[in-house]
């Protein structure tokens, strides 16, 4: 009977323990003055969010989501600059815009420019039938122009190219000459 008993009181722990800690996910929006254009908006997600006075950065960590208009953005942590109008990532980072995902292990936002780099590790972008491998990227989510540079591999269905530099336009679903 003690045994039941104690190990009810412990799923009822770990039931009360898992829901805290999902209600106590922060979920803000960050809309630092003068920093954003005026129609678009950054919705931050973390399980901690905070800012640091001393360098300006919005501190963002754990399971932290992103969204900037119609992009979200996916990483294990993130700094957000609130003069610079950027935003950096750091782990996990996967940049999904429509079917196009993308995926690095870091990435910085203009969000002035509307423009993502991908560094760190192999760049990645992915969308139905169509996979996109560089050491480095940049996505211009407003043209969306994705262009990748050093040791490219491109696959869509049964094509294969490798160059060192290659453009293609997502809406188009094409390759851009350079």
């Amino acid at each position: 009977m003690k045994r039941n008993r104690y190990k009810s009181c412990l799923l009822l722990f770990l039931y009360l323990f898992l829901m805290s800690a999902v209600t106590h996910a922060t979920e803000s929006t960050v809309q630092p003055v003068g920093s954003m254009p005026e129609d678009s908006t950054l919705a931050v997600t973390a399980k901690e969010t905070g800012f640091d006075e001393t360098t300006g950065y919005y501190i963002c960590r754990g399971a932290v989501r992103l969204e900037i208009d119609s992009l979200v953005i996916f990483a294990d942590t993130a700094k957000i600059s609130a003069d610079r109008r950027g935003v950096w990532t750091q782990g996990n980072t996967k940049l999904i815009d429509g079917d196009e995902t993308f995926t690095s292990d870091a990435l910085y936002a203009n969000l002035e420019t509307d423009t993502a780099w991908f560094f760190d590790s192999r760049s990645l972008l992915r969308h139905p039938g169509l996979s996109i491998e560089s050491d480095t990227a940049r996505y211009d989510w407003k043209n969306r122009i994705a262009t990748f540079d050093g040791h490219v591999i491109y696959i869509k269905s049964a094509a294969e190219k490798a160059c060192p530099h290659l453009t293609y336009s997502v809406d188009e679903d094409t390759l851009q000459e350079n």
